[in-house]
């Protein structure tokens, strides 16, 4: 508090405060199972830093402050890697036993109806939260339908609704997300639409949206500012609906392109720009 008496000329000075900062990111949720694949709750955590993150004694909560689930010491999560915490790790690993990094149980599980989920730090100061729906604009799919929330890129806020999608059939724990999954099955297309991408300018990655109205084969492909094909990210026979698809574009140069997509009869294309 400063309290004034005369004329006062203040300049602030800002820095970094390295021991709050962090590159774990809450990636993928599912919070209810559909009844033929019930691997009951489970929540991906990504680190997407270029160094391992130690996240012993690390705590988990939904909205109710009684519930936490508290890391266990020497639990770290590597660089771009990921960690499954489940309430059931008995029904996790029958259903995926191919997944090796996960953790658990947890004592309690997360609503169907959405709610508030948080992570802290060792030191109780909040490192990633969200408050997530089981209405649009978020997936119905994933309120027991067979999908999870999935966070279209690491990349993106997650805080916001348009940056998760639903993954394709019971979700992708410990990998990386499904790039391309439907939107909003309630509200069904009644024309062919390729949206502009987000977010424009992008690095590394960015989200097309599109609309397909009735079945259809869809071809997505990126084309350099000199016409050279540079990248087909879609080709694939597709049922209506909107849709998200994630284009990475870590191998191409800065500068502007051009991304066209053809289903059936029609052909669109937009601009997009890549900065590194």
């Amino acid at each position: 508090q400063i309290y004034l008496t005369d004329d006062l000329s203040v300049t602030a000075h800002f820095e970094a405060d390295s021991s709050t900062l962090s590159t774990i990111v809450i990636n993928e949720i599912n919070y209810n199972s559909s009844s033929d694949f019930d691997t009951e709750d489970w929540i991906e955590f990504y680190n997407v830093g270029d160094s391992a993150i130690d996240i012993s004694n690390w705590i988990f909560k939904d909205d109710d402050d009684t519930h936490k689930f508290v890391f266990s010491e020497n639990t770290v999560i590597g660089p771009e890697n990921y960690l499954v915490l489940c309430r059931d790790t008995s029904l996790f690993t029958t259903l995926f036993p191919d997944v090796p990094n996960y953790i658990g149980d947890m004592s309690f599980g997360l609503s169907s109806r959405g709610e508030l989920i948080r992570i802290f730090d060792a030191h109780g100061e909040i490192v990633d939260s969200l408050t997530y729906d089981n209405n649009p604009p978020w997936s119905e799919a994933a309120d027991g339908g067979g999908a999870t929330l999935s966070l279209s890129s690491p990349e993106f806020d997650n805080f916001l609704a348009e940056s998760w999608t639903q993954s394709e059939m019971n979700g992708t724990p410990g990998t990386e997300n499904e790039t391309i999954t439907g939107v909003d099955e309630t509200i069904l297309p009644i024309a062919f639409s390729l949206g502009q991408n987000y977010p424009n300018p992008f690095n590394p990655s960015t989200t097309i949206p599109f609309s397909i109205p009735n079945a259809t084969r869809v071809t997505i492909e990126i084309y350099s500012i000199l016409g050279q094909r540079v990248a087909k990210i879609l080709d694939k026979n597709m049922d209506t609906g909107h849709y998200n698809i994630t284009f990475k574009a870590d191998d191409l140069a800065s500068g502007i392109y051009f991304y066209t997509i053809k289903a059936g009869k029609f052909f669109k294309t937009k601009q997009m720009m890549f900065l590194k």
